[in-house]
């Protein structure tokens, strides 16, 4: 069974974090699994004729706000010449709204609300042996699907992030050139409403040691810029303290970009700062 992740990032020199986690995690059972990233400048018929080449059987998709008009025209044109095709769609721009979405477009079959790794490793089971019972879909997190005319919501997960496989210690050469997002946490510590952030759980942290690890690799292969994702990043002044230090201390001239809340900004944690390197990290606060 052929299957291909796919996105459409908003620049070249972007690249798609999520994809990266699901091939990890699926990598022991599903080694064969294709990721192809795009970019929202390239003709929509170039990228329709690549997926085509591929032959998949499961195609899945990482939506944004930036993708996500292109990425259903895809979807749509895709379905027309791969009729038996199964769409899988994920990302936070098809979490919050996902029972619309496939109400409204019935070429898309699966949509995984949330955090995906498992989930989605959980569909691949239930998909390629090609038998959907719906005791084995209803069991599956975060998955939205339809049976029957009928629209089903299976409640989402929070992963043990101790189970996440690191993806930043591997071969990296198809990062040459490019901004890499990268996380220590995930979760959010405030309750906005007005942002979606709030509903992506408590924060929970990736193993420190692991951190440390991924970072230096970054570090050493002299990547322009690493994103952090993290939804605030001192939110545990320990743990900052800590990184900041770390990053601090590395022989690079990689810059590391953080979002901060800045009443969290402490008198220490700004003499730390101002020891570190010129161009060592950028802030959004």
């Amino acid at each position: 069974m052929n299957i291909v992740l796919t996105t459409l990032n908003a620049k070249y020199s972007h690249q798609n974090l999520a994809l990266r986690y699901l091939r990890a995690f699926c990598q022991d059972e599903y080694p064969a699994m294709i990721v192809r990233e795009f970019n929202i400048n390239q003709q929509l018929s170039y990228i329709l004729a690549e997926l085509v080449d591929y032959a998949p059987d499961v195609l899945g998709f990482s939506c944004y706000i930036w993708n996500i008009k292109q990425t259903l025209q895809i979807i749509a044109d895709i379905k027309q010449v791969l009729p038996k095709l199964t769409i899988v769609l994920g990302g936070p721009e098809v979490s919050f709204a996902a029972e619309d979405l496939v109400q409204s477009y019935t070429d898309i079959d699966y949509v995984i609300c949330g955090e995906g790794e498992k989930p989605f490793k959980e569909l691949l089971r239930v998909v390629t042996e090609q038998n959907h019972p719906e005791t084995a879909l209803a069991s599956i997190p975060g998955l939205v699907y339809r049976r029957n005319g009928r629209i089903y919501t299976n409640q989402p997960m929070f992963m043990d992030l101790t189970e996440v496989v690191p993806v930043y210690m591997g071969d990296l050469s198809d990062l040459e050139h490019k901004i890499i997002y990268y996380e220590t946490s995930r979760g959010c510590p405030y309750r906005c409403e007005y942002c979606l952030s709030s509903r992506t759980g408590k924060v929970r942290y990736f193993p420190l040691d692991r951190c440390k690890q991924e970072l230096t690799r970054l570090a050493q292969l002299g990547v322009d810029q690493v994103r952090f994702v993290d939804r605030t990043f001192n939110c545990d002044h320990k743990r900052a303290m800590e990184l900041l230090s770390f990053m601090i201390g590395l022989d690079t001239s990689t810059r590391f970009q953080l979002e901060i809340s800045g009443d969290l900004l402490s008198a220490e944690m700004l003499e730390l700062l101002s020891h570190a390197p010129p161009n060592r990290f950028q802030f959004e606060i």
